[in-house]
């Protein structure tokens, strides 16, 4: 197979992958002008469900519902569980209000059109061995989001909770989509949940794409990765104490980023499993 090599910078669009025509290039950035607000705001309808879920706050799950939405819950004895916003809230209500509950949740995908957007979740409860995948169907309703139905579905996992964070540093030059890569199956593979993040907020930057390289074409094609690429975390706005190793990836032309550098340091502590 003739070896394809594309030297172009991502901002976690994979589309751009598939054609080098120079028409395109500001296309990306052209959608994510008309799409972001609208994703910033159904990401802190789900938001709300996901904290209220896993800190007992059941005005916090209410809210982010329409009234009479559908819950499909995973149910070991019945094919279809269905319950209401307000009989789901009520399991939280007599319990510790404000205290974590040991579900760890985490947004995975959102994609909007219009009045209408698709959103999943997973749901990941170490102590269950459980690993639940929530879908969720929103419509803008006077001005609002609000989640219409949701589906959720079970695996086990031997995920621990813990969190992995790749510090990506998208200056003066972005790193190779292999250094990515790289990091990306070390943190996964220790059974954690990996993060992203940069020191300027942006999407994750990559460049030196392989596409005949498996482990390269597996990020691509994953689109919760790619999600995760496209809507990084803030590095300034983090608590080292969330996480149980990081790992700074960059290109060496340049120096580590001081934030980075600050916070890999106060996650690591010598401890020989963090790498840069």
């Amino acid at each position: 197979m003739r070896k394809l090599i594309m030297r172009r910078v991502f901002a976690g669009i994979a589309l751009l992958l598939m054609s080098a025509a120079p028409a395109l290039a500001d296309a990306p950035n052209q959608i994510a002008d008309t799409i972001e607000p609208e994703q910033a705001a159904v990401k802190d309808v789900i938001e709300s469900y996901l904290y209220g879920s896993s800190y007992n706050d059941p005005v916090a799950i209410q809210s982010a519902f329409y009234h009479s939405a559908d819950m499909y819950l995973d149910h070991k004895d019945h094919p279809i569980f269905k319950m209401t916003p307000a009989e789901y809230a009520a399991l939280f209500e007599q319990r510790d209000h404000g205290a974590f509950n040991g579900r760890y949740g985490k947004i995975t995908t959102i994609d909007v059109f219009g009045g209408i957007a698709t959103a999943q979740a997973e749901i990941l409860i170490p102590t269950g061995n459980s690993l639940y995948m929530d879908m969720f169907i929103l419509k803008k309703l006077d001005g609002e989001w609000k989640i219409i139905s949701k589906a959720a579905g079970r695996n086990d996992t031997e995920r621990t909770g813990k969190s992995a964070l790749i510090l990506v540093q998208n200056t003066p030059r972005a790193a190779s989509l292999m250094q990515i890569a790289d990091a990306y199956e070390a943190a996964a593979s220790a059974g954690n949940t990996v993060e992203f993040a940069t020191a300027d907020c942006a999407a994750v930057r990559f460049e030196d794409v392989n596409m005949s390289d498996a482990k390269q074409r597996a990020i691509l094609y994953d689109q919760t990765i790619m999600f995760a690429l496209g809507h990084p975390l803030c590095a300034e706005t983090l608590a080292p104490s969330d996480y149980a190793t990081a790992e700074v990836v960059y290109n060496h032309e340049g120096r580590m980023d001081p934030v980075f550098k600050s916070l890999f340091n106060e996650i690591c502590s010598g401890d020989s499993r963090c790498g840069q």
